[in-house]
């Protein structure tokens, strides 16, 4: 292996490494969600893997005057290391930017959008939040069976009610005796689901939150003794003694008044005491992956009202599709081409190219329209739909660099990039760029809106998915033969008008084909990304996807 080839290979095995290990420490509090997360590494390190194909692409045409640069602003001798091959630079330099990228302000949003993709970590965050506020202050109307478990923990203070009702009585939420059934009920929860977790620091901490409610319940309750027990001594008009200095002497009306003071300090105490429980309980149940959906029922069929509902997290399988839509892509367009052949060039690199494109084209798109924001947003956000595209457009380019560069040939790689900018080479290609950038923004787009399935309601949603995302492609498809022709691309007098005849078999053949790529596509990704940004936390009604 030669050291250009070698350099490359390295860099390239470094940025992976990396973004894998980083990817790891970055979804440690997720991990319960994950269920395919070798999947999502891979994911999260092709996005800085094509990143670092840009950056590359980028340095190797100015590989020159940015050592230039280099050298001139940090006194570096990397321009005179390099001279004699200038090809190791651009690898080396992407790795190190790509290194440190995340600092930057405008590199730290992609990277997090990315990891809020692939996590659903700013779902999880939002439905976390907005838990821990239903916890704190709906009202809580405590079930038969929780009500009993209730008065059984309040013989833990040898408390004992000798005709207990058989039905709570209906407390509003600011009522002192409600807060304690809440702190009750919810460490009760919290005990056992952070057994099931076998989170240790967890259980410590409620443990701490459980002697802190014993403890305010103690003092409460030898207050209700003292005040208790003073008017029996006063009813039955017991001489006191007033021979001890240290005994305090109320009347009723002092003791009261004094009752409701301590009262008060208790109820801001445990308000504070709600509130600590109710972000732990929130956090057991939105991060508790597979069990997030079983733990909110347990809470709503104990007497928390108005929780809603908890559907699973379920981006990994937008990820998972990237392969299906590969599998998919490969076999139909590998079946059109050996029978456009005839049997004699299946074209296996072309196939795998672009099936590989639309793969990431169709992940880029879902990506953008599983964004639970997005999909209830009232206003159409185009600027979303075209970062989709932009997505899509770069993942074609780094594909296409990638075939396209050769680190064994002896011609360097930036005269290689600026031949294929400066040759007719790039008008050959770049008409095709615009099927991928339109599938991803199709997808984006009809994640939040079809109007097919909402003009004719008794079609099923995935066949209307699947019609409008194959009349997309199949525009964009026109679109591109119409720039082949205009451009006279070497496809367009080949394929497209051969002895200036407008071919309509390859045409039409080729309309088809792409048709029933996007409609098996749309079907399948469109769906899934709309369930994807209606998962989570859902305290309204359930709207059929």
């Amino acid at each position: 292996m030669d050291p250009v080839t070698s350099v490359y290979t390295a860099s390239f095995l470094f940025i992976f490494l990396w973004s894998f290990i980083r990817f790891y420490g970055l979804s440690r509090p997720y991990r319960a969600q994950l269920k395919l997360f070798w999947l999502l590494a891979f994911a999260y390190s092709f996005y800085y893997l094509l990143l670092f194909v840009l950056a590359v692409t980028f340095l190797l045409l100015a590989s020159t005057e940015v050592l230039t640069l280099i050298d001139n602003n940090f006194g570096t001798k990397l321009k005179e290391a390099f001279e004699g091959s200038p090809e190791l630079a651009p690898p080396l330099l992407s790795a190190a930017f790509l290194y440190k990228a995340h600092d930057i302000p405008f590199f730290f949003k992609l990277d997090t959008f990315m990891v809020d993709r692939l996590l659903s970590a700013h779902d999880l965050s939002e439905d976390f939040s907005h838990l821990q506020v239903l916890l704190e202050t709906n009202d809580f109307l405590p079930s038969t069976v929780e009500f009993a478990a209730n008065l059984k923990m309040m013989e833990d203070f040898d408390v004992f009610v000798s005709n207990p009702l058989e039905e709570p009585t209906d407390l509003h939420s600011g009522d002192p005796m409600t807060y304690w059934r809440k702190v009750s009920t919810l460490l009760r929860f919290c005990r056992v689901w952070a057994t099931e977790d076998g989170d240790v620091n967890r259980a410590a901490q409620i443990a701490e939150l459980f002697e802190e409610h014993m403890r305010r319940t103690g003092v409460a309750l030898h207050l209700l003794r003292l005040k208790l027990s003073t008017e029996t001594y006063q009813e039955i008009k017991h001489p006191i003694e007033q021979e001890k200095q240290e005994a305090l002497i109320l009347t009723s009306d002092e003791l009261n008044r004094t009752t409701k003071l301590v009262s008060r300090y208790i109820i801001a105490d445990y308000k504070k005491l709600v509130s600590a429980v109710s972000t732990i309980a929130a956090h057991l149940v939105i991060y508790s992956g597979p069990a997030s959906g079983k733990r909110l029922e347990q809470l709503s069929e104990a007497g928390f009202n108005g929780l809603g509902s908890f559907r699973e997290m379920t981006f990994h399988k937008i990820v998972f599709l990237l392969t299906v839509v590969f599998g998919i892509s490969f076999v139909v367009l590998y079946g059109f081409f050996l029978i456009y052949s005839n049997g004699e060039n299946p074209r296996l690199a072309l196939t795998s190219k672009i099936a590989t494109v639309y793969a990431l084209s169709a992940m880029s798109g879902g990506m953008i329209g599983s964004s639970r924001r997005l999909m209830s947003s009232k206003e159409t956000p185009w600027g979303w739909y075209l970062l989709a595209g932009i997505l899509g457009w770069l993942a074609w380019f780094g594909v296409t660099m990638l075939l396209y560069l050769d680190v064994s040939d002896s011609v360097p790689m930036a005269q290689q990039i600026g031949g294929y900018f400066a040759t007719d080479e790039w008008k050959k290609q770049f008409p095709w760029s615009i099927l991928p950038t339109a599938l991803a923004i199709g997808i984006a787009a009809l994640s939040h809106r079809n109007p097919l399935s909402e003009k004719l309601s008794i079609l099923s949603v995935r066949i209307s998915d699947g019609v409008m995302l194959g009349l997309v492609l199949m525009l964009a498809a026109w679109l591109n033969f119409m720039l082949h022709l205009g451009w006279k691309t070497p496809f367009s007098t080949k394929s497209l008008f051969p002895n200036n005849d407008l071919n309509w078999i390859t045409l039409l053949s080729s309309s088809g084909v792409l048709f029933v790529v996007a409609f098996v596509v749309g079907a399948s990704v469109i769906s899934l990304a709309r369930s994807v940004a209606r998962s989570g936390l859902a305290t309204e009604p359930d709207q059929g996807s």
